[in-house]
């Protein structure tokens, strides 16, 4: 019957990922200053999933096994929402993981500071239901290096706050512009 769980700088052993998929009502999974996910998560066939899952949390977690990142991911395919804070080494092939999500509905990142605007467009643009997107303190995630293909998702988002450095320009180009107001032609829902 649980529904929430937090779990802070866990000491579990290797494959306590798996027990998740036991959760049959869990909708929130926080993980807050763990060293590591999983490291020895097992077989992939033997993972499961947890169904009911809304939303996934992770707070200044580091992402260094790549194994059980993706284990992570897996259990938690269904998930809507993932909020990603000051995680160390989140890296594009790290993050590329997170693809195996397909309901994402919001996304948030915060202080990730190794991940690229490449790795963070190879991921959001596979995701067909994305409506809110949240970028702010991830410093390679550059301006300058906004493709065509992004800059058309965030047409089409609800909610857009993009603050990835402190030298961001896109936010002060389109203030006054219309963007961001009802109506307005590029981002319906821009937080400057």
């Amino acid at each position: 019957m649980l529904e929430e769980l937090t779990l802070r700088d866990h000491r579990m052993d290797g494959g306590w990922l798996a027990a998740l998929s036991f959760c049959g009502n869990l909708k929130t999974l926080r993980l807050q200053s763990c060293k590591g996910i999983d490291l020895s998560p097992g077989p992939r066939e033997h993972m499961g999933s947890c169904l009911a899952i809304e939303e996934l949390h992770l707070q200044r977690c580091q992402m260094k096994d790549k194994e059980g990142v993706e284990a992570l991911f897996l259990v938690c395919e269904n998930v809507r929402e993932i909020v990603l804070q000051n995680c160390w080494r989140l890296e594009d092939e790290v993050f590329a993981l997170a693809s195996i999500c397909r309901r994402v509905k919001c996304l948030s990142l915060e202080g990730c500071s190794l991940l690229t605007t490449g790795g963070l467009e190879s991921v959001i643009l596979s995701w067909n239901e994305l409506q809110r997107l949240r970028v702010v303190s991830c410093n390679k995630i550059k301006d300058v290096e906004v493709s065509s293909a992004l800059s058309s998702l965030f047409c089409v988002l609800k909610e857009l706050k993009w603050r990835p450095d402190s030298r961001s320009l896109l936010a002060s180009v389109l203030e006054g512009t219309g963007v961001g107001r009802k109506g307005g032609w590029l981002f319906k829902g821009l937080k400057v």
